[in-house]
């Protein structure tokens, strides 16, 4: 008879369902072939209460995470020290036992007995694989318990004898328990650091390190686990797919960009932290291939593909955050979306000035200043040729090359600049106004770039539109043309045309044409009435107003065929609470996507409303008395929290882009949350023999050559030393 016939049923308690907890549920499940009566409690998830689950267990495991502090000085107990505190509630003086198995630190689960003396402590180490953390469970070679009482010892070494016989038994205290999880895993870190140590030698040598490392590995004590150097150096990483977005800063200036377009400039990323939307300083950033990504679809039509190690921040229902590696992720968590945007100080009152002879490059042409007062004549001179001296000398005011008067150190910005003989004269410098503003909107959904010329074009009946564009440009003092185009026989389009390479290069560095658009970076750092002037623009152009055939509400739509103007958009819709329904339709004329915003909800279009012009908007005579609460998400403080739709695990070889910032959460593909982190075990163990007074120089020195090898090897190489803040 098998002896599991003989098997008394446990009434069994998991407080954390995550990695961890699925594995112990599970493992108890097969090997009592469901005689054992589990229930679990989590509070990210729809279950049992914490009462519930605790009075009715004899065993309760608890399996929280212990996440990394961001200084990196060891791990973070708050969440499970204040779990303790609610469970013993129901455990003090009584027999039940609390089985510790999240990672932590040595002397925890003393502590834990000494605070709550009239509980039972014991804690169980987990050595569990991503891919098969099921079977590894099941299968484990070794279970450990650490308990400082002999009963509580000997009841968990019964249950887990009984369940997995061939598992060995090893009964000790708690704290030696604690330290065999951190011994395995640093000396794993250290076989996987002095690997790649040697595979660079053997590069250096012109040796092959596999014949090395097949040959060394022969001997019994050393064996090849953990010898393998692949394209991923080191270890940890989580990665996102090539074409996920995020929000990054090229020095000051943020502008969106997709992952596979992290390089060398990108200094900082849009983060997160208290709450709040901040400027994060990138640590690191590369590259590795993986053979499989998750893709989690969501409501208003977000989606964000990663990794399956990938951290993913998830949601309660009451905006509660935390952390998950995507393959735990399930159908019935949140995903929190972000409804604000990035509060500069400075916003308000600071005037974002665009100085064009530094923005654009133009050694390539014969630049001009024009109108220069005589008396600049003996400062340039050392600068001019004889002939441009003697000309400038005798006229009362003159113009002059760019580079001299740049090389004199006279001030040109207030004056005009062109190129050649025959270019448009435009302002040096234009100060970032509302009008402004709006005329780059129209460029973004109307305009293109050709031969260094810049073309806005509006329907014949868009006078309005033509109108303010006309009104703009000579605000600006810029020359323009205008043509009108016919279609058998009648007046059909109007194009603006300014004949500026100067204005054509700097309008092409957000989008040549409609497929490849974005949004300036310096609209990110303006105030809000120059972004709902650039908002107007683009939806004056690009946008439409139409109603419901299912009642008397209105749908403020835009269409673009560029992602990263949608994305761009999107981001600023959420800056004013307004989160839209993204859609991708792939239409005959066009042959590529068209990304569509799509915002019905009342209070919202109401916001909308007012970026068009009157005309535009006439045609809405009210936005109808029902008001469109969403069903598709809820909103808890400054989070949109989102249903996930589907999970699809997509297989297939891909390389995939990774970045480490200093606070670890950041903001990806249409404003989702996202977090990213480094193994903790090696960080806590090194503050442990720090507290401790123990040499570890040894573990900082894996620690730091891991961070090198990442950023020499698999990831970009970035402007500033790995770990230290970077020079802005």
């Amino acid at each position: 008879m098998d002896s599991k016939d003989l098997l008394v049923p446990l009434n069994l308690g998991i407080v954390g369902y995550g990695f961890v907890g699925q594995a112990v549920a599970n493992g108890f499940n097969v090997s009592s072939k469901g005689k054992d009566i589990i229930r679990y409690y989590d509070k990210f998830k729809d279950t049992l209460s914490l009462e519930e689950v605790i009075t009715k267990s004899e065993v309760i495991v608890v399996a929280l995470p212990t996440p990394m502090r961001e200084d990196e000085s060891g791990i973070d107990l708050t969440i499970l020290e204040e779990m303790a505190g609610e469970i013993t509630k129901f455990t003090d003086n009584t027999d039940k036992i609390i089985l510790i198995k999240s990672t932590v630190i040595p002397g925890t689960t003393a502590a834990l007995e000494e605070k709550y003396p009239k509980s039972h402590f014991a804690f169980s180490p987990e050595f569990l694989t991503e891919a098969n953390f099921l079977e590894d469970f099941i299968n484990a070679d070794r279970t450990i318990i650490g308990a400082s009482n002999d009963l509580v010892s000997r009841r968990l070494a019964v249950i887990f004898k009984q369940r997995f016989p061939k598992t060995i038994i090893f009964q000790t205290d708690p704290t030696t328990a604690e330290t065999v999880k951190y011994f395995a895993n640093a000396y794993l870190s250290l076989k996987v650091t002095f690997a790649n140590f040697m595979y660079d030698y053997c590069q250096k040598k012109g040796i092959k390190y596999e014949e090395v490392k097949k040959m060394a590995a022969i001997d019994p004590r050393i064996i090849d686990a953990h010898l393998e150097v692949t394209t991923m150096r080191g270890f940890g990483g989580k990665c996102l797919a090539p074409e996920e977005r995020i929000f990054a800063f090229n020095s000051s200036k943020l502008k969106v960009i997709r992952a596979k377009n992290i390089n060398n400039k990108v200094v900082g990323v849009l983060g997160w932290k208290d709450g709040k939307i901040i400027k994060d300083d990138l640590m690191i950033a590369g590259s590795r291939k993986v053979d499989h990504l998750l893709k989690f679809s969501l409501s208003k039509g977000r989606d964000l593909t990663v990794t399956s190690d990938h951290i993913m921040i998830v949601a309660d229902k009451d905006g509660n955050l935390s952390q998950k590696e995507a393959f735990e992720v399930k159908k019935d968590d949140y995903i929190p979306v972000i409804l604000d945007g990035l509060k500069e100080p400075q916003a308000k009152e600071h005037k974002v000035a665009i100085k064009l002879y530094k923005e654009v490059d133009l050694s390539k042409y014969k630049t001009f200043v024009e109108n220069l007062p005589k008396s600049h004549a003996g400062l340039l001179k050392p600068y001019l040729s004889f002939h441009q001296y003697k000309s400038s000398a005798r006229k009362r005011v003159y113009s002059v090359p760019l580079k001299a008067c740049l090389d004199a150190g006279i001030n040109i910005d207030s004056l005009r600049i062109k190129t050649n003989k025959t270019g448009t004269w435009v302002p040096a410098v234009i100060q970032v106004n509302e009008d402004f503003a709006r005329l780059v909107g129209y460029y973004l959904s109307k305009g293109c770039v050709s031969d260094g010329k810049v073309f806005i074009s509006f329907s014949f009946l868009e006078k309005d539109l033509i109108l303010d564009v006309k009104n703009i440009l000579q605000s600006l003092n810029i020359k323009f043309s205008m043509q009108t185009l016919y279609w058998q026989g009648h007046e059909n389009a109007v194009n603006i045309k300014i004949s500026s390479p100067i204005l054509s290069s700097y309008f092409s560095s957000f989008g040549t044409n409609s497929s490849n658009k974005t949004i300036p970076y310096f609209i990110f750092h303006s105030n809000q009435a120059i972004k709902d002037n650039l908002l107007a623009g683009i939806l004056r152009g690009d946008g439409s107003i139409f109603s419901s055939n299912m009642g008397n509400y209105w749908t403020v739509n835009l269409s673009t065929t560029s992602q990263i103007l949608a994305e761009g958009v999107d981001a600023l819709l959420r800056e004013k609470g307004i989160l839209a329904n993204i859609g991708t339709v792939k239409t005959a004329k066009t042959k590529s996507y068209v990304w569509s915003l799509d915002v019905s909800e009342r209070e919202s279009v109401q916001k909308l409303l007012l970026l068009f012009t009157p005309g535009q908007r006439s045609k809405v005579k009210e936005t109808g008395i029902r008001i469109i609460k969403s069903p598709a998400y809820s909103k808890i403080r400054n989070l949109a929290l989102l249903n996930i739709k589907n999970i699809e695990n997509i297989q297939k070889s891909s390389l995939v882009y990774s970045i480490e910032t200093k606070n670890h959460y950041y903001i990806t593909s249409w404003g989702i949350l996202t977090h990213n982190c480094f193994p903790k075990d090696l960080v806590a163990l090194i503050g442990e023999f720090k507290k401790a007074g123990v040499d570890s120089s040894l573990l900082e020195t894996m620690w730091k050559y891991n961070k090198k090898i990442r950023k020499t090897h698999d990831w970009e190489e970035i402007p500033f030393v790995v770990g230290s803040k970077p020079k802005h």
